[in-house]
């Protein structure tokens, strides 16, 4: 078969990660820019598989961000809120709001579930960036 008579085949791209965490959120963005300027881009099939940062952390009990974060990693409220001011002025170089002075930590398992439902609904990517 000549190379010609090739069919491509699709370029899996594996990822996990968890839906509230803000560096994936931000990687994820950064692979979409990236398969933006790949001329191959509809060979590309992205799979998300879960993750979860926190998964004992307990469902129906949302906290601020900054409280839980600190609470689990024994840092000071303020170390992460000046960590996270970092994180937010990168992501907005790439459109990224993040509002971490409102954002609630949350058991994200159901969250998860979601996303697989909608993986074979065949709406996965969309509900990962919404």
């Amino acid at each position: 078969m000549s190379q010609a008579e090739t069919t491509n085949s699709p370029i899996t791209v594996d990822v996990w990660s968890d839906v509230m965490c803000p560096f994936c959120w931000m990687g994820d963005k950064h692979l979409e820019l990236a398969l933006g300027d790949f001329a191959h881009r509809d060979d590309v099939e992205i799979t998300y598989h879960s993750y979860q940062l926190m998964p004992d952390y307990p469902e129906g009990q949302p906290l601020p961000s900054a409280e839980a974060v600190a609470k689990q990693k024994g840092i000071p409220v303020e170390q992460f809120e000046q960590m996270n001011a970092g994180v937010a002025a990168r992501g907005a170089e790439v459109g990224l709001d993040y509002n971490f002075d409102t954002a609630l930590t949350v058991n994200s398992r159901r969250a998860h579930r979601l996303s697989h439902f909608a993986e074979k609904n065949g709406v996965q990517h969309e509900v990962i960036q919404n």
